[in-house]
């Protein structure tokens, strides 16, 4: 899996937006330090999992379409975006490690 890292409060805000699949083909977004995220302005849908400090995902959307003003897990401290798939994805519970 290839994972793009989004740190800066520009990267982190702006997530997916403005990006499409065919771009993207494959590739999973972590957003660092982020508890929230929204799909308003996406074209396409996109499959989620909100990740704790331990790395255990916490709560996992599959195909959540555009237009969600807004998607909460207080307790992540990161979350992976991808564009929606119906390839493997992370289910609550799962865990994702990342060494960096």
């Amino acid at each position: 899996m290839i994972v793009n890292l989004a740190q800066t409060y520009f990267q982190r805000a702006k997530g997916l937006l403005g990006l499409d699949s065919s771009v993207f083909n494959g590739k999973v977004l972590l957003i660092t330090n982020c508890k929230s995220i929204h799909t308003i302005g996406m074209k396409e849908s996109i499959d989620v999992a909100f990740i704790a400090k331990d790395g255990m995902v916490l709560k996992s959307v599959r195909n959540l379409k555009p237009g969600v003003p807004i998607i909460l897990c207080k307790k992540a401290c990161c979350v992976l975006e991808r564009f929606a798939s119906n390839k493997n994805w992370y289910n609550a519970g799962d865990y994702f490690f990342l060494n960096l």
